[in-house]
């Protein structure tokens, strides 16, 4: 996979207290404690959440096929050219259940005005797909975003994934 996962015991993990003296790290991380008490938000059905932004959506485009399943995303692209950060959202809901649609508005919508695009994908659900399932999809997802950054007009090199619940540890 893209991205090498192990899941331990923290005090196994290498990761300490001193990684939060990094101002990215605590940031991210601030940013996944805060997201396991938010609400899922928004379920973006019709038009857009986003209200005030003049995006460019994007729904239910295959970024992989899996088991003979079709994984699906959504964008909600800035319009102008030139390109913008993306943040990659990643739904909650125990790796049992959640969609795409589920959207953290309190959290994306001041990104959004302050020029992000944002792309939320799905993943195969347990139990039906157990684990590496959801983390390989989301790597799959997270290429995908990669290689058609220049069709997206996203700045490739400014990707940040975001999650909350389960979508935070994928």
């Amino acid at each position: 996979t893209a991205v090498n996962r192990v899941f331990t015991h923290p005090q196994n993990s290498g990761f300490t207290m001193g990684h939060l003296q990094k101002p990215a790290v605590t940031f991210l991380w601030a940013i996944g404690f805060a997201m396991s008490f938010v609400g899922e938000g928004f379920s973006a059905d019709e038009g857009h959440p986003f209200t005030g932004a003049d995006l460019e959506i994007r729904r239910d485009v295959e970024f992989a096929e899996r088991s003979g399943e079709s994984l699906k995303l959504d964008a909600f692209l800035q319009r102008s050219s030139s390109l913008h950060p993306v943040i990659v959202h990643v739904h909650g809901g125990g790796f049992t259940a959640g969609d795409k649609r589920d959207l953290p508005l309190d959290l994306l919508g001041p990104m959004v005005k302050a020029g992000c695009s944002v792309v939320s994908l799905n993943y195969r659900l347990a139990p039906k797909y157990p684990f590496p399932a959801a983390p390989d999809d989301v790597d799959a997802g997270i290429e995908w975003v990669k290689s058609h950054a220049t069709e997206l007009r996203i700045d490739k090199t400014k990707l940040a994934l975001l999650g909350g619940s389960a979508g935070g540890l994928l």
